[in-house]
């Protein structure tokens, strides 16, 4: 494992090299790469591709991890890069989902926040806050009911913490019914609707 600036340096000579051959013509499609996590898309089978990329990490002194390295058809099967799960639906569009690996990160996250009955609301909110806007900018490309489904876990992880924290009986639900919770105390939400410009 190297770091992402590192590999940034080092495997910069790939994205270039891809670029050239695709503008000439002896490869196709597109290289997207963040650090040492790479996906090629090309609307043929991917044999010259592969092998290409096989070469030049094989000249960088490098190779593909035989575990995480597939080759596949992404109409037929969905994938995982960068925490995203990439689903070809109908009408041949490509949708972005939430990966489960990170969407399991996710409410690990806000259950190590909800856990903490030494805080106030406020202090909660401005502990959550930071993070559900760095979620909801990593992912704002996905689905919309998967960002809104992790709106209502948050509200239900603090209705849950305050019962911990005031020694209820049984889960505050009250604290957290209709919609006013987000306006009345401050959280911020993951999934905020996009106003298309006129």
């Amino acid at each position: 494992m190297i770091s992402p600036l590192l590999a940034n340096v080092y495997l910069h000579l790939v994205d270039r090299n891809f670029r050239q051959k695709t503008e000439k013509g002896v490869l196709c499609g597109r290289l997207i790469r963040y650090a040492d996590d790479l996906v090629i898309l090309t609307p043929r089978a991917p044999d010259r591709e592969r092998r290409w990329l096989e070469n030049i990490l094989s000249r960088l002194g490098l190779g593909l991890h035989p575990e995480k390295t597939q080759q596949l058809d992404a109409r037929v099967k969905d994938f995982d890069f960068l925490g995203h799960t990439l689903r070809w639906r109908y009408e041949r569009k490509l949708y972005l989902d939430i990966s489960a690996k990170a969407l399991n990160r996710i409410r690990a996250e806000l259950r190590y926040h909800t856990r903490q009955t030494g805080r106030d609301l406020p202090a909660m909110v401005a502990a959550l806050n930071p993070y559900i806007r760095g979620v909801r900018q990593y992912f704002r490309r996905v689905v919309r009911r998967r960002v809104a489904k992790l709106d209502r876990f948050a509200v239900e992880r603090i209705a849950r913490w305050w019962r911990r924290k005031h020694g209820r009986a049984v889960v505050s639900w009250w604290l957290v019914r209709g919609s006013s919770f987000w306006s009345k105390h401050g959280l911020d939400r993951f999934y905020v609707r996009r106003v298309k410009p006129h």
